[in-house]
């Protein structure tokens, strides 16, 4: 006869580590690896164990982490008295009907649940892998907390069924910055029967580019299996959240050692020109700046206007977002604005005029 686990001893020990938590904040922190697998338990015991859970997330906004826990030990119980079940559908449907906040992914029967209070989503998170141990469930916390889930990969996606490597599971988060989301990746890793995930690898925003996006995409070994558009400030250039950037798209292969950059390549646009055309006046490079134009004696129109020289940041115009992509108006400092015309030649953006103009009133 299955052994039924004392419920109040799931709940004493939850609110001890309740107690000698330290408070969460918002950025990526260390979790040291443990799994846990919770037995069964009395429908009784369910039921009082889900509303203590459902008091921590309203009395605090679950800060001290006994509510992510407590629902954790819900998770376990349920899913391993439904083995038939999907991990991601299941861990949704329950803690909808239950009333918690949560995001959950799912891929090869290892879920990534990340949990966190309804009357405050932006507050903070815990996230824990959940996964299928023969006949247990076993979950563990993992790095991650106070942000948003976006997706889990299992890999390296060339490791064979017959591979006795460990497997690897890459969590895709979005951190919020001061300029937008910026995506994070965590990669956990998993010896042949382990119980527990170690961190191995962190791709943040240095790796990935900075604020934008990323994915997983399919792969076959050989490709990619990440990719993200990312920006972040270009010196020289005042950019607002919502202004054009200088987009960078980085993709990655996945291996035994983790992800490593494939490749990198600066998405075409004319501010990417005008911007690579300024810099190019500025070193000074005149091949570089040539590449930027249309016409190459226009090198002379923007010497002369000293389009290189760093006295003040460059800005979009106010409305300049929003114009035909073929011209654009720049301001510098105070007083001086131009006109800047481009052509696209095969996905090339490329200046074919430069005249001055005057000032909008802002």
């Amino acid at each position: 006869m299955k052994r039924l686990v004392n419920i109040a001893c799931v709940l004493a020990i939850a609110v001890l580590c309740g107690s000698l938590a330290l408070g969460c904040d918002n950025r990526p922190r260390f979790v040291p690896p443990g799994g846990d697998s919770l037995g069964g338990a009395p429908v009784d015991s369910f039921s009082r164990t889900a509303r203590a859970a459902r008091e921590r997330w309203e009395a605090d906004g679950g800060a001290d982490g006994a509510a992510a826990r407590l629902t954790a030990a819900l998770l376990a119980y349920d899913l391993e008295l439904k083995p038939e079940f999907a991990l991601a559908p299941r861990i949704r449907q329950l803690l909808d009907s239950l009333g918690f906040g949560v995001e959950v992914v799912e891929d090869d029967a290892v879920a990534l649940v990340n949990m966190f209070p309804r009357s405050d989503p932006t507050a903070t998170s815990w996230p824990r892998l959940v996964w299928r141990d023969s006949l247990r469930v076993r979950t563990q916390a993992v790095e991650g907390g106070g942000m948003r889930l976006s997706d889990l990969s299992l890999g390296p996606p060339s490791r064979p069924q017959s591979d006795t490597s460990a497997v690897q599971a890459a969590g895709l988060f979005l951190r919020s910055g001061p300029a937008g989301p910026q995506p994070i990746v965590f990669v956990w890793r998993r010896a042949p029967r382990a119980g527990v995930w170690r961190l191995y690898q962190t791709l943040g925003p240095d790796s990935l580019g900075g604020t934008g996006t990323a994915s997983f995409v399919p792969s076959d070994g050989e490709s990619p299996a990440l990719a993200s558009r990312t920006w972040s400030r270009t010196p020289g250039f005042e950019e607002c959240a919502s202004c054009a950037h200088l987009f960078r798209k980085y993709e990655f292969h996945w291996g035994i050692e983790g992800f490593s950059r494939a490749s990198e390549a600066t998405e075409p646009s004319p501010y990417a020109t005008f911007v690579r055309l300024v810099q190019a006046l500025s070193i000074p490079d005149d091949e570089l700046a040539r590449e930027q134009l249309g016409d190459p004696s226009l090198i002379d129109v923007a010497r002369g206007l000293e389009l290189g020289a760093r006295r003040a940041n460059w800005r979009m115009a106010p409305g300049a977002e929003g114009a035909p992509g073929d011209e654009l108006v720049f301001y510098r400092g105070p007083n001086e604005a131009y006109r800047i015309r481009f052509m696209r030649s095969f996905g090339v953006y490329r200046v074919t005029s430069i005249d001055t103009t005057r000032r909008a009133i802002e």
